[in-house]
């Protein structure tokens, strides 16, 4: 009888031992909760810092990204694995509410574009930053950067976006601005972002008004940058 006893005791205490085991490993294995504080952290960590970073169709990083596998890395790289997959599969995550007004998008949600030829089909990712402008890495030769909503193609193939942050902090700006910033006024923002030293590709000559005088012209790999100091 006693060795009974002692057997369903031990067996007891096991089990106590795994369901404490079980629970503390749930525990510490939930990802962070996706706040703008979060968002704030991120970019300063991770993002801003792989600015330049070359892309690479289905390269995973940290040498060279595509456009997903970009937002993939530095979410990853914050704790945050279920932000992942293709642009399509992001897109096509319900989990996280549909965005698509421009005039309610926020700063931390994700992007998502066309093509000119497949404009109605996700084929690009990016991160909302505020101010008309996103994160993301591009293909067309800058890779990742920072990008006016209002450039080249993407405010005429932008299909809807995804909230990601659950709980919207009070004071938040919402929408993207109807005009495109005048160039000065994008590199002050620009410059706030990424502490100095963003540089502006291929912004044509004649844009560049007399109040510029701190632009100087450089050129690197075939291509013409304007750099703000």
């Amino acid at each position: 009888m006693k060795t009974r006893r002692t057997a369903a005791l031990i067996l007891s205490l096991t089990m106590l031992f795994l369901c404490a085991n079980s629970s503390l490993a749930a525990k510490n294995s939930r990802e962070p909760d996706i706040t703008m504080e979060f968002i704030d952290n991120m970019l300063d960590a991770v993002a801003y810092p792989l600015i330049g970073t070359p892309y690479e169709l289905g390269a995973k990083g940290p040498g060279a990204f595509d456009c997903s596998t970009y937002i993939s890395y530095i979410f990853k790289y914050m704790g945050v694995s279920s932000v992942s997959g293709t642009s399509r599969q992001l897109a096509g995550n319900t989990q996280w509410p549909a965005v698509n007004d421009i005039s309610q998008i926020m700063r931390g949600d994700l992007l998502f574009f066309g093509s000119p030829e497949e404009p109605h089909r996700v084929s690009h990712v990016a991160l909302y930053l505020g101010e008309g402008l996103f994160i993301h890495c591009s293909v067309s030769g800058e890779g990742v950067a920072i990008t006016d909503f209002y450039a080249f193609y993407y405010y005429e193939f932008f299909i809807g976006a995804r909230r990601l942050i659950n709980e919207i902090p009070s004071g938040v700006e919402f929408g993207i601005p109807a005009d495109m910033m005048t160039y000065a006024e994008e590199a002050a923002v620009l410059m706030s972002m990424t502490g100095g030293d963003y540089r502006m590709a291929s912004v044509p000559t004649s844009d560049l008004g007399s109040s510029w005088a701190v632009v100087y012209e450089e050129t690197g790999g075939g291509m013409t940058s304007y750099v703000i100091e």
